[in-house]
């Protein structure tokens, strides 16, 4: 709520979920009262999305990485729960841009889950940049294709045109069973300047 808190805005807020899947963060957002815009690739979600908020929600089928359809300065606010990490390094720096045409001057950009280059699970797969691996034969990234893991460098360097308000790297260890598995997780919130 420090930084998508409703009551901060002059008028009903825009929110922009980049990647909402089946709709988790939905409830959040129409209770706080901000008018909700999402852009999703699967066409199963959508619907399942549309199905259950019915006229609550504005929800497009595209790959957000290739555009973000709306008017410049649009959103009061947009926000990423784990949904660019799974794009090549190009794609990233893209929907970077995209998101700094859409989102008004002076507002935030929450990203949420952003992979780890600390997480057990990087390079496991087929590493076909830096940073990105594809094809994970087993573990929690098998079957979903690309993801992109970050080091701090990384991160600071794609939001220099950003002012970085908040930066956590979240690293939980399993130790029953001694398994080894970490999970590393980066969550940020940059304004536009």
């Amino acid at each position: 709520m420090r930084f998508a808190n409703p009551k901060k805005f002059s008028s009903r807020p825009k929110v922009l979920e980049l990647g909402c899947g089946s709709g988790a963060n939905i409830p959040f957002f129409i209770y706080n009262g901000f008018e909700y815009f999402a852009v999703e690739g699967s066409q199963t979600a959508v619907e399942y999305v549309q199905d259950r908020w019915k006229n609550k929600v504005n929800i497009l089928c595209k790959d957000f990485t290739e555009a973000i359809p709306f008017e410049p300065q649009f959103f009061d606010l947009v926000v990423d729960r784990s949904s660019t990490p799974h794009n090549p390094s190009a794609a990233i720096r893209r929907v970077i841009s995209q998101v700094a045409t859409v989102l008004k001057t002076g507002n935030f950009f929450l990203l949420s889950d952003w992979f780890s280059v600390k997480d057990s699970e990087f390079n496991k797969g087929e590493q076909f940049e830096a940073g990105t691996c594809r094809n994970f034969a087993s573990g929690p990234f098998a079957g979903v294709g690309v993801s992109h893991f970050f080091d701090e460098n990384e991160l600071r360097t794609l939001f220099d045109q950003w002012q970085i308000l908040f930066l956590e790297h979240k690293v939980q260890e399993i130790i029953m069973p001694p398994n080894g598995v970490k999970l590393a997780r980066w969550n940020m919130v940059v304004k536009k300047a």
